[in-house]
C-alpha cells in the first residue's frame, strides 16, 4: 500500500503548478484506440474494471458505467467528452473512452462529492473542474502513472472553464487548494491500487 506525506503531497501540488503555469507538457496524440464502440465494449469493461481505486465507487455506491457515445458527440460548452460525473441519484461515472487519466479525473469529481456533496453542488462548474483535474494530474504524478499524456488536454480543458483566461486558471487552482488537498488525501488513504490490496 502507498502513503505519501502532506510535504511530498504538497511537492507535487507544486510541480503540477509549474507545469500548468508555463505549459511543460509532453506532446502526444490522442489515441483513437481507446474510444469504445459497439464492437469493442466487453473488451473496455474487462479492462477498465482493473482501474485503481474502484472500491471508493463500490463502498459509496457510485456506480461505473461503459457508454460507447461516439467522440465526435460534443458537450455544447467544452467540445468533445470522454467520461461524465452524475451527482444526482443514482450517483455514477460514464466513461466513453479506456482512459485512465479520464477515469481519474471523474474519479475526483466523485471523491469531491463524496467528502461533502452539499459544497459540491453549490459550488460553480469551473471550481469542481478545477479540483477535478488538477486533483487526477496531482494523483498520476504520485503514482507515477502515465501523467503527461493527457496532460496538455487536461489543461486546455479547465481553461475553457475560466474562459480560457490563463492568469483566472492559475488563480482558481491557488483558490482551491485546500480541496484538491483532501481530495488527493482521501483518495490516497481510502483507495486500493489493486482489487487484492487490503
Amino acid at each position: 500500500m502507498y502513503k505519501f506525506s502532506d510535504e511530498e503531497i504538497l511537492y507535487t501540488f507544486n510541480r503540477v503548478f509549474y507545469i500548468y503555469k508555463n505549459k511543460q507538457f509532453v506532446k502526444e496524440k490522442y489515441d483513437e484506440n481507446i474510444i469504445i464502440t459497439k464492437e469493442n465494449k466487453s473488451q473496455h469493461e474487462n479492462m477498465i474494471k482493473k482501474y485503481p481505486f474502484i472500491n471508493i465507487l463500490k463502498e459509496n455506491k457510485i456506480k461505473l458505467n461503459i457508454c460507447t457515445l461516439n467522440i465526435l458527440n460534443r458537450n455544447q460548452r467544452n467540445g468533445p467528452f470522454f467520461g461524465l460525473f452524475y451527482d444526482i441519484a443514482p450517483t455514477r461515472i460514464k466513461l466513453c473512452v479506456e482512459d485512465l487519466s479520464t477515469y481519474l479525473h471523474e474519479l475526483c469529481h466523485a471523491v469531491d462529492f463524496i467528502i461533502d456533496k452539499e459544497q459540491y453542488i453549490k459550488n460553480a462548474d469551473d471550481n469542481r473542474e478545477v479540483i477535478a483535474e488538477i486533483s487526477s494530474q496531482i494523483i498520476q504524478h504520485l503514482y507515477k502513472f502515465n501523467y503527461n499524456k493527457h496532460g496538455r488536454d487536461g489543461y486546455v480543458y479547465i481553461l475553457s472553464y475560466c474562459k480560457k483566461n490563463k492568469k483566472k486558471l492559475m488563480q482558481k487552482i491557488l483558490e482551491n487548494k485546500e480541496k484538491i488537498m483532501s481530495v488527493i488525501k482521501h483518495v490516497i488513504k481510502n483507495g486500493k491500487l489493486f482489487k487484492k490490496e487490503k
